[in-house]
């Protein structure tokens, strides 16, 4: 198995300045490692009602985490995120992404709201 560096950046950056506990105006940069040997990625139709699209399995005892980006390409409906239990934790809008380190305990799976979308999504599994 061999490692490799996914390298990471997210510009935060607001117009006027937001005041609060941190800037929001800022760069962040780092990097995760993963096993190159463990990758995919997708374009997939993430149904409505049922259980969803299972994108993770969940992998009973597992200590590792899977890196995962989605991206809900809809312009129109919204996705819920759920970890394999059917418990909602997340929920992307129409054209947004993310990016989360899933526990492959838990599991990911996504859901349509209102109708049949189309999700991108990359997975990355900790070495």
């Amino acid at each position: 198995m061999a490692t490799q560096a996914l390298n990471l950046s997210l510009n935060l950056q607001t117009e006027p300045s937001v005041s609060g506990i941190f800037s929001l105006n800022k760069t962040i940069t780092d990097s995760v490692n993963f096993s190159n040997t463990v990758v995919s990625s997708a374009t997939v139709t993430v149904p409505t009602g049922g259980t969803g699209l299972q994108i993770i399995a969940a992998s009973g005892g597992s200590t590792k985490v899977v890196y995962t980006y989605i991206k809900n390409t809809d312009l129109i409906n919204f996705v819920v995120l759920k970890n394999d239990a059917g418990n909602v934790w997340g929920r992307l809008l129409p054209g947004e992404w993310g990016f989360f380190p899933v526990a492959l305990v838990a599991g990911f799976e996504a859901q349509a709201d209102t109708a049949d979308v189309i999700c991108e999504y990359a997975i990355f599994q900790s070495p």
